[in-house]
């Protein structure tokens, strides 16, 4: 292969090219690349923003702060604390190896998927009835929807594999966490319980990407799909069953002084009777609603806005100026103006 020769125009072009590139050389080093490398090297020091402090460097000393704990009691034991830390780890790894496992097809999808949804059901009823911290609840909830996919996954047969393994690991290290979280939590306490208030705040929030997308996705699918249909007959007592099951969810709410679930608990009931008579039509037509309706929004704001009388406009400007409202423009209402 004959190797290829950098021409002389090209060589010539080649400062122009690197002129038009610079400005975002230098954005990305002077706005990204320097900000990420001075925060990790300031992460070991104790830069504190503060002059006086003299500049050292503290090792880990930072990360132990924010992540690490420390014992409460007379009693405590390092290897409770080891136990709990070493379980959640193996946990969340044996996890992220179930879904491996459902997404390569290994054997045994189905039942473990099946033994992950028994356990995360089980977690969220006993944090409901203990009282527990709903950060539970959600670990509980996360670890269902993972059981879900697995025995929900209509290619796999009901039969025993190497699937198994992640997920029986999962319901053992879910077990010993539940076993030690007193001994734990009465013997230890985070060093900066903010760190991990915010850090827990952050997955929540976090969770909502996806979560969108999957609903989002579902819902497509839903309206993806027509209802069955019946005879005319049948969907009008549909429709009429559903209006009257509306109107009997907003009477009992309003009489116990929840108005607002009641209007949306009859909003509900006619969105479903719509459904039974025009099939998914209704459905496509009232998720398209928002796309135009915006508009008109944005339209009587606009009109709003330039009003002669009353509009904020003509307001302020009779508010700042001397004069009547009556002599300043008339806006949308004059077809001078």
């Amino acid at each position: 292969m004959r190797k290829k020769l950098i021409t002389g125009e090209q060589r010539r072009l080649t400062p122009a090219v690197f002129g038009f590139l610079l400005p975002n050389i230098l954005g990305f080093l002077l706005f990204t690349l320097f900000p990420v490398v001075l925060s990790f090297v300031m992460a070991f020091t104790n830069w504190s923003l503060k002059p006086g402090v003299e500049l050292e460097w503290v090792a880990l000393r930072n990360f132990s702060d924010l992540m690490g704990m420390r014992g409460v009691g007379a009693e405590s034991s390092l290897a409770i604390c080891v136990a709990y830390c070493a379980s959640a780890i193996v946990l969340v790894a044996a996890l992220v190896f179930f879904l491996w496992a459902r997404l390569t097809e290994w054997d045994g999808v189905r039942p473990a998927g099946s033994l992950l949804l028994g356990a995360g059901a089980g977690v969220v009823v006993l944090s409901l009835i203990s009282g527990a911290n709903h950060g539970y609840v959600l670990a509980g909830l996360i670890i269902m929807l993972l059981g879900v996919s697995g025995a929900a996954h209509g290619e796999q047969v009901w039969r025993a594999g190497r699937a198994l393994v992640p997920a029986v690991i999962a319901v053992g290290c879910m077990a010993l966490l539940w076993l030690l979280h007193d001994a734990m939590w009465n013997t230890f306490e985070p060093r900066d319980v903010r760190f991990w208030k915010f850090f827990y705040n952050t997955i929540y929030l976090m969770l909502g990407i996806p979560l969108n997308i999957a609903g989002s996705l579902g819902l497509a699918l839903l309206l993806n799909e027509d209802l069955p249909s019946g005879a005319t007959r049948r969907k009008i007592i549909s429709l009429g069953l559903c209006l009257l099951s509306g109107a009997v969810t907003f009477v009992i709410l309003w009489h116990l002084k929840s108005p607002d679930f009641g209007l949306i608990g009859f909003l509900l009931w006619v969105v479903a009777g719509l459904g039974l008579a025009f099939n998914v039509v209704s459905f496509r037509t009232l998720y398209y609603l928002p796309t135009f309706t915006s508009g008109v929004a944005v339209m009587i704001l606009w009109k709003s806005l330039y009003n002669p009388q009353t509009g904020p406009i003509n307001v302020g400007l009779a508010g700042l100026f001397p004069v009547d409202i009556d002599a300043l423009p008339k806006w949308l209402s004059s077809y001078v103006w």
